[in-house]
C-alpha cells in the first residue's frame, strides 16, 4: 500500500467520522412535557412533532399532570413544556418563553342549564363553588381571588365535568375547545357555556 493510498483511506475515514458525528447532532431528540387529557395540548404536540420533523430533529412528548409537567420543565428533567400561557414563564424561571403564534386561550365557565348563574367579571366567581383541572394556568389566574376551599382541582377534564354534573361544583372553568370536546365525549346535554 502506497503512502498516497494510505492518506486517501485515512482522509475517507476522517470524513466518514465527521459526517457520522453531524448526523448524530442533527438527530438530537428534544423531550417535552404536556398536560395529559387536554385537547389543545394534544393538538400542539402533533403540530410540534411535524415542525421538529421538518427541522430534522427528534421530538418526544410525555403527558403528565399540570404541576408535574411544570416541575419537570423547571428542573431540566425535560427540555420544555408544550403550550403554556405567558404568565407561566414568571412562575417557571428556568425555562425560556417561546411565543406560539398559532394559539391563544380564553377561559370559559360551564354551568348546568337552569342554574341561573350570572358571572359579570372575575370577582363574581367568588360567589360560587368551582371546579378546574389542576395545574392549568389560565384557570388558576382567573380563580386566584376565590377562597381555595371553594375550588376543586380535578386531575383531568373528564373528571372536572363529571364533578360539575354531580353537583359538586356550580361552575367548571376551562377553554371553549376543551369544554366542547369533553361534553360531547361524555354525552352531557344539560351543561352549557356561560
Amino acid at each position: 500500500m502506497t503512502l498516497h493510498n494510505l492518506l486517501n483511506k485515512t482522509l475517507i475515514y476522517i470524513l466518514l467520522m465527521f459526517i457520522t458525528s453531524l448526523v448524530s447532532v442533527q438527530a438530537k431528540t428534544y423531550h417535552f412535557a404536556y398536560i395529559y387529557g387536554l385537547v389543545d395540548q394534544e393538538v400542539s404536540v402533533i403540530i410540534m412533532d411535524k415542525v421538529y420533523q421538518r427541522l430534522g430533529l427528534g421530538f418526544q412528548a410525555t403527558p403528565l399532570p399540570g404541576l408535574r409537567a411544570q416541575q419537570q420543565a423547571n428542573s431540566g428533567a425535560v427540555d420544555g413544556e408544550v403550550m403554556r400561557i405567558f404568565a407561566y414563564g414568571g412562575q417557571t424561571p428556568n425555562v425560556i418563553r417561546v411565543p406560539t403564534p398559532f394559539y391563544s386561550v380564553i377561559t370559559m365557565g360551564y354551568v348546568k342549564k337552569g342554574s341561573n348563574i350570572k358571572v359579570l367579571d372575575k370577582s363574581s366567581l367568588a360567589s360560587y363553588k368551582l371546579v378546574k383541572v389542576l395545574g392549568v394556568k389560565h384557570t388558576d389566574l382567573i380563580s386566584d381571588e376565590v377562597d381555595p376551599k371553594k375550588i376543586y382541582n380535578a386531575h383531568d377534564p373528564l373528571k372536572m365535568m363529571r364533578y360539575l354534573q354531580s353537583g359538586g361544583a356550580q361552575i367548571a372553568l376551562t377553554n371553549p375547545l376543551e369544554g366542547t370536546v369533553v361534553l360531547k365525549q361524555l354525552g352531557y346535554n344539560n351543561i352549557m357555556r356561560l
